[in-house]
């Protein structure tokens, strides 16, 4: 039998020695606790009844033995740590050896969180987000909340099916902040965001990149400098913090890479030199934003 760890909680109250007799049925509650690992998931149980004396918790997962938790005398709850995330768990609640469930001979279920998707990014370059999930307990669903604004406000949402780790985010506002956050959805379809070190939801910041500038056309070249023009995204505001004017001798621009220093967004041309005699030479104008991206 696997052996589970429990927090007591005391509830203000009297200790009263009586045999048990006719007791009003419980009702069982249940508040999960996020988790950072598949198996240690954790899940407050309480019950609100008309018994008093020695209390007795039994649970268990499907394919599991069952577990028992002694709470003692007059409490009214409990903490079980070491549960596994997104599983349905069994319970019925004993007084003094009597079942007050309350179910008629069934067990009450809740289900635990799904565990917390800590391994995620924005890829800028891509315009896609993606995840990873752990193998042991996978979640059941994915939401993907994103915004301008930082507290999520007006935020767009993407639900995802379990096995789908990645979503191309297209239609991004170039050269602007977004917020976003992740959850996890279990079997009873609560999600179940990353949670800093107060339990809040922990939100992720990113800027998109610039929009790209239009290649125009080189002139003024001579053996060792070339003009090149280009013309400028409409919106002022997507254009980035400054351009750079790139030459190579390679179309992937894979090396001997000539560059001008930072050019104003305002810029639709500029003279690059150290250029080599008698060579072709490929240009390109890169926006860049306040990330250096």
């Amino acid at each position: 039998m696997k052996k589970i760890f429990i927090n007591f909680i005391a509830s203000l109250g009297f200790i009263a020695a009586f045999a048990a007799s006719s007791y009003a049925a419980s009702i069982l509650t249940f508040d999960n606790f996020s988790s950072k690992e598949a198996d240690n998931a954790s899940m407050r149980v309480s019950w609100d009844s008309s018994a008093t004396g020695s209390f007795e918790l039994k649970y268990h997962a499907s394919g599991d033995l069952e577990d028992t938790s002694v709470i003692g005398t007059n409490f009214y709850q409990t903490v079980l740590n070491g549960l596994k995330s997104n599983t349905t768990y069994y319970f019925k609640i004993f007084a003094n050896d009597s079942d007050i469930t309350g179910t008629g001979g069934s067990y009450v279920s809740a289900v635990t969180y799904a565990m917390e998707v800590t391994a995620h990014s924005y890829n800028p370059a891509t315009k896609y987000f993606s995840w990873t999930d752990s193998a042991d307990t996978l979640a059941s669903g994915y939401r993907l909340l994103y915004s301008k604004n930082s507290d999520l406000s007006y935020s767009t949402q993407q639900n995802f099916n379990a096995g789908v780790y990645s979503y191309n985010a297209s239609s991004l506002t170039p050269n602007t902040s977004y917020y976003y956050k992740l959850g996890a959805k279990n079997h009873a379809s609560h999600y179940n965001y990353e949670k800093d070190e107060d339990s809040q939801d922990v939100i992720h910041n990113f800027l998109t990149l610039p929009a790209k500038p239009t290649i125009g056309s080189v002139s003024d070249y001579s053996h060792d400098r070339a003009t090149v023009s280009w013309t400028l995204p409409a919106n002022a505001a997507e254009r980035g913090n400054y351009y750079i004017l790139e030459a190579s001798e390679h179309s992937d621009f894979s090396s001997d890479v000539r560059q001008t220093a930072h050019l104003p967004t305002v810029s639709t041309y500029s003279v690059i030199t150290g250029l080599s005699p008698n060579k072709v030479y490929y240009f390109r104008v890169k926006a860049v934003n306040a990330a250096g991206s």
